[in-house]
């Protein structure tokens, strides 16, 4: 229920800062990592009834990059 994720919630919170309460604020850093994909292909071609459709060449996987976000505490 959502009164019991508020209630984790705070329980971290006060978990959290007992331990690292001493700890500079502008050291406590939070990361998120996410795979970006680009340019890709289409997953159905068009072509006309009773034609066949030409494809060049087909990739197992498309392009993909990592981007990360971080955010400081301060």
């Amino acid at each position: 229920t959502q009164v019991d994720l508020q209630a984790t919630r705070v329980d971290y919170a006060r978990s959290f800062w007992a331990r690292f309460s001493a700890c500079d604020l502008g050291n406590i850093i939070n990361i998120d990592e996410i795979g970006v994909h680009y340019d890709m292909p289409p997953r159905r071609t068009w072509a006309r009834v009773g034609e066949t459709a030409k494809v060049d060449s087909q990739q197992k996987y498309s392009d993909r990059i990592t981007a990360a976000l971080t955010v400081r505490v301060d």
